[in-house]
């Protein structure tokens, strides 16, 4: 069982480091405000569309094909929300600024 679990382990790990990404604040901003747009655009249609055809089944599949095009669109760490990326201070032990007491 211990040799299943690191098996499991070492795929999880290829799995994270796989999907991982790294995003700036901007592009968090344009990822959250994009979602919110394809979610909000799709409802509406949605529930017209379900409304006019008298159709559930319309209803819940243009959603779900809004939420997966939305989920294609915001979940990848694509290059455009890391245009902008964080700029950190120097660290003050490597100056010799730190004060010991």
């Amino acid at each position: 069982m211990d040799a299943l679990s690191k098996v499991i382990d070492g795929y999880v790990d290829k799995l994270k480091a796989t999907f991982e990404g790294k995003i700036d604040f901007e592009g968090q901003r344009k990822a959250d405000k994009l979602n919110n747009w394809i979610l909000s655009l799709t409802t509406i249609v949605a529930l017209i569309a379900g409304y006019i055809l008298q159709s559930m089944l319309l209803t819940f599949g243009i959603y779900g094909a809004g939420f997966l095009t939305a989920l294609l669109v915001i979940v990848p760490p694509w290059p455009c929300y890391n245009k902008h990326p964080v700029t950190w201070l120097p660290s003050l032990k490597k100056q010799g600024k730190v004060k010991t007491k």
